[in-house]
């Protein structure tokens, strides 16, 4: 049974069996399913927060019921991002 987007053209499936336990170490990732994908899970949620907390603020942006509000900003300067 072919893995679920497994790529018959690029790779044979005994490679990968034989490869992923040499790549996982490499690379530090777990070798099963559930825990590669909480690992990622994991270190995206991470990143995200640290994104979100050191995102700038600029109190001109809105989101509404129509989305992002970014207004034209007559007469204002944009703040400069360091």
């Amino acid at each position: 049974m072919t893995p679920p987007g497994f790529r018959v053209d690029q790779v044979s499936k005994d490679v990968f069996e034989r490869e992923l336990p040499h790549y996982s170490d490499i690379v530090g990732l777990p070798r099963d399913g559930s825990s590669f994908v909480r690992v990622l899970w994991d270190r995206l949620n991470t990143a995200l927060v640290e994104v979100d907390a050191n995102f700038p603020e600029n109190d001109s942006i809105e989101f509404g019921e129509q989305g992002l509000n970014i207004p034209s900003g007559q007469g204002r300067h944009p703040t400069r991002l360091t």
